[in-house]
């Protein structure tokens, strides 16, 4: 990857990226993509018209369908075309991005949604490039637009042939954006969809409670159909062969038409059916062997080819898969039709294309012998002709909705092939003349049970939301409270894991201490272990500008403010603070009255409940944010004792501590902010008071 110290072209540019923090990922501005950071230079007038930079972008790089919303900057343009370059090589970016702030005149921060570091490291320089290139010349030149596609489509090339955990994955992601479930990568290509209790994982359409042993028995395809047939469904005659001589003779005890199939391997790789001779077996076996060591030998089954998806037990979806081939107009020859059929869009040659381009080949050629014809033929208006033996979609074939049509015998069928290898998830490959009709009627095989089926996202795109939602429970959220700018060894993180601990939920804490790699790090474990049910964590000015958030939404943030105003307390870092952490809170921010900076943001909050923490000594403060209709959580001092005024009831500071336990000393104004937290998050004075028992009161802290 480019040096980010020598990255762009040089200085004095109209655009230029000198820095980039590109990191392992991290959230915040409100932004529910993982993004890298990057610091571009620009030294365009901010007044440029930027109608030729506009036509050169879309003219070199392809437009999604991704909703950009209205571009008025050219550090817009920068973060919004970058995304829409990552889009075209199929990275799974879904998010728009954001300019964040400045890092001095002229040079401002972008945050980058990315899955890919080192994509979004290159697309940001091919859109850099190309903007400073249209602004340094004047106009959006050919020659401007000619290099800028050879880029584009070298990039393209270069990072789809890597995509993200196959053809399914991107399609989940979308799917939990969509949805605004929280997701990130755990490794390789493992995703977490879903917060500590109730997340799951997924890599491609295998899950957390996929069965190792389900998952080998469904890939080797001979002790699947043995199993298949000891719980008496039907499944093809099939013989193991270990050499070309081996397969012929399989095929002569078995009876022609034969398939010849790698043992243990998805997808449709290598498999030729309806082989009705010796030479088309001895071919076959060739190319399978290429594939693998274990080559099957099949009776053919005549029938249509249907796909049967099952997830936990039930069957959700069905399509039929038609071979690969075409249709005649009374006009064309089969080469044009052939032609005309890949030039669809969506058979582009792309790796994450949902159906895949017809080529002539030997077997295609066969075929078309068997028909009496040859490329050049014109086939009869209607005709269908047949260039694919499987029906494979890897090899052209296309898929086409059946749902509707399942025979309720046949759906059974498929349920208890996937409960017979004790699959969550499997696609069931059957052949049956019919679909409508009863398989005990007609007759069928089952020729394959999947393992790792392509949902695909021609006829079934919508299944991966489906499939998300009965995965993971209602929003995949759980409880997490942020404790902002928490001087270290604050006991506030503590109380409020306390309360939470007493709505019954198990709660991990992390504290503000060392390096924020050790705050990021600890959260997201947090995040990952199956026993959090909620989450506690502090933050300070430097750990979270440092390294963002492990997470893209919480349910609360406490602004207890006094590492940001005595650690830095420059203009700048204040504003950025508010741009990063304000966006990311769903229910509540909880303010401490002492903080004047803080109080002075309550106002521009308009769809966060604000609850004022305040241990009374500010009153006029807490009676103007309650006139303005927000709530406060206050000690009430009035009879010489300490009580917490929390959603009209009170609660007696000095009577909850007892002997034995665990005792935590604190000051009324961190109770005040830990039950202010709790109200903020919808937890009532009951569970406040279980909460903070073994408090020990100290001397009250002091106004900042």
């Amino acid at each position: 990857m480019t040096d980010p110290s020598k990255a762009g072209k040089p200085l004095g540019r109209a655009v230029t990226v000198n820095h980039r923090k590109f990191s392992a990922g991290g959230f915040g501005y409100g932004l529910r993509q993982e993004f890298v950071r990057a610091v571009v230079s620009v030294a365009a007038p901010p007044d440029m018209a930027l109608s030729a930079v506009d036509a050169a972008l879309s003219a070199a790089i392809p437009r999604s369908d991704a909703d950009s919303g209205k571009l008025s900057t050219l550090p817009e343009r920068l973060v919004a075309w970058t995304a829409e370059l990552q889009r075209a090589a199929g990275q799974p970016v879904f998010d728009r991005g954001r300019v964040v702030g400045m890092g001095g005149p002229g040079r401002y921060v972008l945050a980058l949604p990315a899955i890919n570091v080192e994509a979004a490291s290159e697309a940001l320089l091919i859109v850099a490039d190309l903007i400073a290139d249209v602004l340094d010349d004047g106009v959006a030149a050919a020659r401007i637009v000619e290099e800028a596609r050879k880029k584009v489509d070298e990039f393209v090339a270069r990072h789809a042939s890597v995509r993200t955990g196959g053809s399914n994955t991107p399609h989940f992601l979308r799917a939990a954006y969509d949805r605004k479930l929280p997701w990130f990568r755990l490794t390789a290509e493992v995703f977490q969809i879903g917060m500590g209790s109730r997340a799951r994982w997924i890599e491609s359409t295998l899950t957390d409670v996929t069965p190792a042993i389900s998952m080998r028995l469904a890939r080797n395809k001979i002790a699947a159909a043995d199993l298949l047939r000891q719980a008496g469904l039907p499944v093809p005659k099939h013989e193991l062969a270990r050499s070309a001589s081996e397969a012929v003779a399989a095929a002569s005890r078995i009876g022609y038409p034969v398939v010849v199939k790698p043992a243990d391997r998805d997808g449709g790789v290598a498999v030729a059916a309806g082989l009705v001779d010796d030479a088309g077996v001895v071919q076959a076996y060739e190319t399978a062997r290429q594939f693998s060591t274990n080559v099957m030998v099949e009776k053919h089954v005549d029938g249509r080819d249907y796909r049967l998806v099952v997830h936990d037990g039930r069957m959700i979806w069905a399509l039929e898969r038609v071979p690969g081939g075409v249709t005649g107009d009374g006009v064309s020859t089969v080469a044009q039709l052939v032609e005309r059929l890949n030039q669809e869009p969506a058979r582009a040659k792309r790796a994450d294309a949902p159906l895949k381009p017809v080529v002539f080949d030997r077997e295609a050629a066969e075929l078309l012998s068997g028909y009496g014809m040859t490329v050049q033929s014109v086939p009869a208006a209607g005709d269908r002709v047949r260039l694919r033996r499987a029906a494979n979609v890897a090899t052209g074939g296309t898929p086409e909705a059946a749902f509707d049509q399942v025979h309720p015998d046949n759906a059974r069928l498929a349920e208890r092939a996937a409960n017979a290898l004790r699959l969550d998830l499997a696609g069931i490959d059957l052949l049956i003349p019919d679909i409508s009709r009863s398989w005990k009627e007609t007759g069928a095989a089952i020729c394959e049970v999947n393992a790792q089926p392509t949902i695909g996202n021609t006829t079934s795109k919508h299944l991966y939301g489906q499939i998300l939602k009965r995965l993971v429970q209602e929003d995949g959220r759980i409880p997490i409270a942020v404790v902002a700018g928490a001087d270290e060894g604050s006991p506030v993180p503590v109380l409020v894991g306390r309360i939470l601990t007493a709505a019954g939920l198990r709660t991990a804490v992390v504290p503000s201490r060392g390096r924020s790699e050790d705050f990021f790090d600890a959260a997201r474990w947090a995040l990952i272990d199956r026993a959090t049910d909620a989450l506690v964590v502090a933050v300070s000015h430097r750990s979270v500008l440092t390294r963002c958030l492990p997470f893209d939404r919480c349910t609360t943030i406490v602004l207890e403010g006094t590492r940001f105003e005595g650690d830095d307390g420059s203009e700048a870092t204040f504003n950025h603070l508010v741009r990063m952490l304000l966006p990311v809170s769903l229910k509540g921010v909880v303010i401490d009255s002492r903080q004047t900076a803080w109080r002075r943001v309550a106002g521009s909050l308009r769809n966060a409940r604000v609850v004022l923490s305040s241990a009374g000594a500010e009153m006029a403060a807490v009676r103007e944010h309650v006139g303005a209709g927000h709530d406060a959580v206050v000690v009430d001092r009035s009879d010489g004792g300490y009580r917490l005024l929390v959603g009209g009831e009170a609660i007696d500071l000095a009577s909850l501590a007892r002997d034995g336990g665990q005792r935590i000393d604190c000051a009324p104004e961190d109770a005040a902010l830990a039950a202010a937290a709790a109200f903020s998050m919808g937890y009532g004075a009951d569970v406040i008071r279980r909460g903070l028992a073994d408090v020990n009161l100290t001397k009250a802290g002091a106004a900042a």
